[in-house]
């Protein structure tokens, strides 16, 4: 890794070199790193991010499921990311009012009921039509509820909420 070193603490004193906040080094690798951090301790949430050439590098999310889901989904799949790294982390719509919350048996078969997987409402249907009769078969057909979990319930909700056609065979 190359190492560039500021001349400034060649012509001036120490005091002066760090109250102009001159580093011993600068590493070319990092030049093109960009983190921006947000924290909230009141509340409990910390959320850092790091960015490279367009493309999510790093994150550290404490406190903020959606976030952390959201930006886990952005690394996985190499999304590229806004230009400014700021937007990743703070959200639009702070001032908006809540979305009331819908019961997953009512969403359309399109809306994403799995965030970390992106796995739609449909799809964890079409898994339970197939013969899927537990959230760990669901998983394993779908991949919903094996990132951070919080959906499981919802798929335990629609299995509950759907009803099994199959017909048992006849003996004899």
């Amino acid at each position: 890794m190359a190492t560039r070193r500021r001349s400034c603490a060649s012509r001036h004193s120490a005091s002066t070199w760090s109250r102009w906040g001159c580093r011993a080094s600068l590493t070319t690798a990092s030049a093109s790193l960009r983190a921006v951090r947000m924290a909230d301790p009141s509340i409990g949430r910390f959320v850092e991010v790091v960015v490279s050439h367009g493309l999510l590098v790093g994150a550290t999310v404490v406190g903020d499921k959606e976030c952390a889901s959201r930006l886990s989904a952005m690394y996985t799949r190499m999304m590229p990311v806004p230009a400014d790294p700021a937007h990743l982390i703070v959200r639009p719509l702070a001032a908006a009012p809540p979305a009331a919350a819908t019961a997953v048996e009512d969403m359309d078969d399109d809306a994403t009921v799995c965030q970390c997987n992106t796995v739609s409402k449909g799809a964890i249907c079409a898994a339970i039509a197939d013969g899927c009769s537990s959230v760990d078969a669901v998983a394993k057909a779908t991949r919903a509820s094996t990132g951070c979990g919080d959906c499981r319930s919802q798929v335990a909700r629609l299995i509950e909420a759907t009803p099994t056609t199959k017909v048992p065979a006849l003996a004899g």
